[in-house]
Order: C-alpha cells, then sequence, then structure tokens
C-alpha cells in the first residue's frame, strides 16, 4: 500500500492517530522517493512541528528526519564547527523564531525593532556563508503575550519595519534563503485562536495544530523544490472551480465571475492564483465534463474572465472518465503522475482520481465554498526559487511541441521528420546570465538525469569558477521556436581522468539525438581543453530515471563497478567513438 493511502487528512486532526499514521508509513517498506534532513535553529519549544512535517513530505515518499538545535542557542551553533549545523549540514535550515525570544523588551512602550534586525542579518549572513543548507525564515508576528491581551497595536509599525527588513535580507540571498509568512497563514484575524495559552504558559510552546500544519506544508513545499520534486502541472475543473455554476446550463452570462459580487470575486481571484502560477512555469490543463463550445465561450469571450485558452497547455473537455482523461493529458505532456495537482468541486470525481491516480494530489473545495487562490498556495506544491525564461514562456513552448508531433505524422522515417525540423543547438559554457537555469535544470530534471545530482546558484558559480571543474548548457530550437536551455553537463578533472559528474536534458528535446550529439561535443572540448586520457561516468538509477539506465552503454563507455542501480563506466579517449545522424546543426562556443 502506498504512503499516501496510509495517510489520510482526517488523521491531522488528533496526535494519536496522526503519530500512528506516519509510523506505519515509514514502516511501510525501504523504498524510499527521496530524503531529507532538516535542522531547526530556534528560540522557543518548536518540537511539535515535527509529526506534521513528517506527515506532508512523507505522502511525497520522502524519508525525513529532523533535528532540533538548543533553546535558545542559535549564535553558539553557528560559531561552533563541532555543531550538528555545521558538522552535518542539513538539506534545510528552518530558522524559527519569535521576536520576543530575541529581544525580551519587544512589546514594551517605546520599542524599536534595531536590535531584532541587527541580530536577525547576523543570523542569515552567518547560515548562508557557513552552510549550503537552504535556509527558511519567519516573519515576524507580535510577541505572544500581547497577541494573547489584544495589545498589539502600538508595536504594529516596529514589527512592519522588521519584516521588510528581514526581506530585504532574504532578497540578497534569494537563491538560499526563503520566507514562509507567519502573519498570512492563520487567515485574517486569526491570530488569537492559533496560539495555545496553556503550552505557552507551561512549556513556551505557543502554536495550536492548525497552525502548526500549515506551517510544516509551507516547509514541506520548500523541502520538495530542493528535492525537485515540486509539482509540475495544474489540472482544473470548470463548474464550481473556475467559476460558480453550470455554463452548459446558466450560459456564460450567468456564471458567478463578476468581480465585485460574491462568490464571483473569489472565482475570479482564485483564476488570478492559476494565472500567477502559469507565469512561474507551471503548466495549466483543464478536465472538465462539459460542452467544449461552452467552455470556450467563456475563456475567450466573457467581460470577466482572466484565465484563457491561451494559458493553456493541455484540456480533456468531454463526458469521459476524469482519471482516464488525467492519464491522457500526462501521457501528452510527458511528465510524471506525481508531478500532477488536481482541483475538482466534486467530491465524487475527487474520489476516483485519488483512489486510482494514488500519485496525483488532489485538493478539494469544500462543499457549498467557492475555490479562493490560497488553496493553491497552502501546500506549497508549485514553490522555486527562481523563475527563468523557460518558465515564462513554459506554455507556448508545450504549444510548440503539439505542433512537432503534428509534423511528425506527415514522415514515414524519423530522420526526415527530425531534418525538417531544421533544428540548431547551441553549446555554450555557462556564465552569469544562466547560472539559475543551469541550476534549476539540475534541481527540478529526472527522466533524463543519469545522476540526479541537485546544485543551487551558489555551488554552480563555484564550480564555474574552478578551472578543474567545467560546466555546459545546451540551448535548443527550430523552426517552431526556441526552447531555451534545456542540457547541462557537468564534468571535473582529476589528473589525466575527466569525471563526468552530471548529464541532464529536459524531456521535451528528447527523442531527437540531441543528448548524444551534446555529450560527444563537451567531451570533445574538454579533450582539446585538458590533458585527459580517459572518462568516468556514473549512472545513478533513481524512480524516475530507468530511460537513462543503458546510455553510456550506448555511446561507448565499459561498465567498470557498481551494481544495478549505480553502475560506474570508463572509457578510453583513443577508443571512443560516438555515432548520431547528420539531423542538427550544433555550434559550440
Amino acid at each position: 500500500m502506498s504512503r499516501k493511502r496510509l495517510l489520510p487528512d482526517s488523521v491531522l486532526n488528533r496526535m494519536g492517530p496522526l503519530l500512528a499514521a506516519i509510523q506505519g508509513a515509514e514502516d511501510a517498506d525501504d523504498d524510499w522517493r527521496s530524503a531529507a534532513r532538516i535542522h531547526v535553529l530556534r528560540n522557543y519549544t518548536t518540537e511539535p512541528l515535527d509529526p506534521y512535517l513528517k506527515f506532508h513530505l512523507l505522502r511525497d515518499d520522502v524519508q525525513t528526519t529532523i533535528s532540533h538545535g538548543g533553546y535558545g542557542t542559535i549564535a553558539q551553533e553557528l560559531l561552533d564547527p563541532e555543531s550538528a549545523v555545521l558538522k552535518s549540514p542539513p538539506d534545510a535550515i528552518v530558522l524559527s523564531l519569535l521576536v520576543e525570544c530575541i529581544d525580551p523588551a519587544a512589546g514594551d512602550d517605546g520599542w524599536t525593532a534595531d536590535v531584532a534586525m541587527q541580530e536577525i542579518t547576523t543570523f542569515i549572513d552567518t547560515l548562508v556563508g557557513r552552510t549550503s543548507a537552504l535556509i527558511i525564515a519567519n516573519t515576524f508576528i507580535p510577541p505572544i503575550e500581547a497577541i494573547l491581551d489584544n495589545r498589539t497595536a502600538s508595536i504594529d509599525r516596529e514589527l512592519d519595519r522588521l519584516n521588510e527588513h528581514l526581506l530585504d535580507v532574504v532578497g540578497q540571498h534569494e537563491s538560499r534563503v526563503t520566507v514562509c509568512d507567519w502573519r498570512k497563514l492563520p487567515g485574517p484575524g486569526a491570530l488569537v485562536a492559533a496560539i495555545d495559552r496553556r503550552f505557552w504558559r507551561s512549556s513556551e510552546a505557543p502554536f495550536r495544530a492548525a497552525f502548526l500544519d500549515l506551517y510544516a506544508r509551507r516547509i514541506a513545499g520548500y523541502v520538495r523544490a530542493i528535492k525537485g520534486l515540486a509539482k509540475k502541472c495544474l489540472i482544473l475543473d470548470c463548474d464550481g472551480t473556475l467559476w460558480g455554476g453550470v455554463v452548459g446550463e446558466d450560459g456564460p452570462e450567468g456564471i458567478a465571475l463578476h468581480p465585485t459580487t460574491e462568490p464571483g470575486a473569489t472565482f475570479r481571484q482564485f483564476q488570478e492564483e492559476v494565472v500567477r502560477l502559469h507565469d512561474k512555469g507551471v503548466m495549466i490543463a483543464i478536465c472538465s465534463k462539459n460542452n467544449e463550445e461552452d467552455v470556450w465561450n467563456v475563456l475567450e469571450h466573457h467581460e470577466h474572465v482572466v484565465l484563457s485558452k491561451s494559458h493553456l497547455v493541455a484540456w480533456r473537455i468531454n463526458w469521459d472518465d476524469k482519471a482516464n482523461n488525467i492519464l491522457s493529458i500526462v501521457d501528452e505532456l510527458n511528465i510524471g503522475m506525481d508531478s500532477v495537482v488536481f482541483v475538482d468541486d466534486s467530491p465524487r470525481e475527487r474520489l476516483l482520481v485519488a483512489s486510482r491516480l494514488p500519485e496525483v494530489a488532489v485538493i478539494a473545495i469544500p462543499d457549498g465554498q467557492p475555490a479562493r487562490p490560497e488553496m493553491l498556495e497552502r501546500d506549497g506544491f508549485f514553490e522555486a526559487f527562481a523563475t527563468s525564461a523557460e518558465d515564462a514562456s513554459r506554455t507556448r513552448m508545450y504549444q510548440q511541441q503539439s505542433a512537432r508531433g503534428d509534423e511528425k505524422h506527415r514522415f514515414e522515417d524519423l530522420a526526415g521528420y527530425l531534418r525538417s525540423l531544421e533544428t540548431a543547438v547551441r553549446i555554450a559554457s555557462v556564465d552569469d546570465s544562466s547560472v539559475s537555469r543551469v541550476a534549476q535544470l539540475t534541481q527540478k530534471t529526472n527522466q533524463f538525469n543519469l545522476t540526479t545530482r541537485r546544485y543551487d546558484e551558489a555551488e554552480i558559480i563555484e564550480f564555474v569558477k574552478d578551472p578543474e571543474i567545467a560546466v555546459y548548457q545546451m540551448a535548443v530550437e527550430d523552426r517552431f521556436g526556441d526552447m531555451g536551455i534545456t542540457g547541462v553537463f557537468i564534468a571535473r578533472r582529476n589528473k589525466s581522468i575527466a569525471i563526468i559528474d552530471t548529464l541532464l536534458l529536459s524531456c521535451r528535446v528528447l527523442g531527437r539525438q540531441l543528448e548524444i550529439a551534446f555529450v560527444d561535443q563537451c567531451m570533445q572540448a574538454l579533450e582539446a581543453k585538458w590533458p585527459v586520457a580517459s572518462w568516468r561516468a556514473e549512472y545513478v538509477a533513481t524512480r524516475k530515471n530507468q530511460q537513462t539506465a543503458d546510455f553510456w552503454d550506448r555511446v561507448g563507455f565499459e561498465v567498470v563497478g557498481g551494481g544495478e542501480s549505480n553502475k560506474l563506466y570508463s572509457s578510453d579517449v583513443d577508443s571512443r567513438a560516438v555515432a548520431y545522424q547528420d539531423v542538427m546543426n550544433v555550434e559550440l562556443n
């Protein structure tokens, strides 16, 4: 049984069932999709967060180890080379802080945020300098006692100063530091309800289960992002999800989508959030039981619509089974089922998809309520730390890919089709303008990725500076359009041996012999640059990269060690021979 089935939402409401479900999921099997180590630096009691954080990462098959620093000993841990956070750096560091535990004067008459501002700057700058982990900070809320006594107004201005300063500091390290906004987690006016007075005063554990759950969801989203597990595609129902009412019965003029009246205004805000995700590079698709003409009448002609047909990469608008339709969309886009989030107002449709396609993340719209934008933010499914030019144009690229598929049917032989594409390949060393995209590809690419090693921008920059390491990128375009940077090759030299650390390609450029041309051109360039006598390479198996299992065999390497899940390869420069068809124009700078 999958871990997701062992972890139903209903167990979140009571600690006993929650802990039992987590134990059952951890014991289910040893075939983990990924593993993550999280360390919490804190100045209050944060251990109650653990079960919620484990719960949400376990649902994605991430084996999670969580540790906590000493209570209020952050400065000491950052200075001590033997501390856990420095001696064995985790994947993510949660910097979880209360303002009154940084500055005991917080909340007093005349208090200023200056002391806290200096402390948070020191904490973040030191963490960035001394660790390679992702740092997850929180915005600051008023002191707990001030919240409980309803006397927060007097310090709101200084708290705003502190939070603005925090965001400025984070902005200086945007590839390494992110922020969970505590001010938004409980919802407007609900901060008092998030506080547990009894546990705050007895054990300095201030937050109730609902707040901890929301906090854990956001942290889990950031961890998924650094593990390359962020979701890629949002599939939406229409009636009751994108608008209120049933367009086939009410007509376009009768649906709820007006920007100044409810529930139309909320549905419209939901569409605005969908478009925001689209602009970040999330693929948007529709799966709706409807007549196509009715849906297009809304998306192309309704005066208040925000989402349009141009935002979509795929759609299935028919009366067929929604689980089968989602399977069809996933197959068309060539993505994993676990990359998909599905939103529908119908409990029956959600249950069908959840039971048939357990890897799909299903978001429920509460009965009788409109779809709200925070539903798409809550779980951090689509978290990303940078948006590249390729992200912003992803929908256009997939639409172009569809056109390429249509063109393929005109040809009887593959070589003729590939020549017709007029493919131009540009291979170059990575520079400042492409570091962000290259790091993003290492973090997100799963299918054609020989080793699946994840690197952030700072690490790529260090590689580029190192004369013993080479980082190449591949950009591709054809007569249908520019596909952008879609390949990464990283190699390092050890005397006369060149070791290939990373080879990856975006799935949208596979099947065109580009992977063979790319690796061959990179190796030729390095053989001319370095005194290389032989090459070493590796295949590290994951759940998603099975298609690359024999790649090194196909390009002339020989197995010299390892096993099925971790093969080691070697090839002498003099005996290396790679062949691919003359179906593209390759340029190497």
